[in-house]
């Protein structure tokens, strides 16, 4: 089952998500460390639900565009664009993003 970052509905349900698979998110998590990046870090443990407040997405958004420019996988590419791509969402919307183990 993949990590979930999501975007929650008035119900408590996800409207939008970005799926992580076991993979990805290894290469992912080990190019954050490599870059030392607190906020993606919290995407650390597989297994682990967290939430991203509104206050939070800008800060995320400039680690993900430091791992962008970090040479890392195509998958890990797709991702961060993925990634990135919520968060505009979320701050479109005026909420955070919500991550959610499986």
């Amino acid at each position: 089952m993949p990590l979930d970052l999501a975007i929650l509905d008035a119900r408590g349900a996800p409207s939008q998500s970005v799926a992580i698979g076991v993979d990805t998110h290894s290469d992912f998590v080990a190019a954050a460390r490599r870059n030392g990046l607190p906020m993606v870090e919290v995407l650390a443990d597989y297994y682990k639900d967290a939430t991203f407040s509104l206050s939070q997405l800008d800060a995320l958004r400039s680690e993900i565009e430091i791992l962008r420019q970090a040479n890392t996988s195509p998958e890990v590419q797709a991702l961060l664009s993925a990634i990135d791509d919520l968060i505009s969402e979320a701050k479109q919307q005026g909420t955070g993003i919500h991550v959610i183990s499986d």
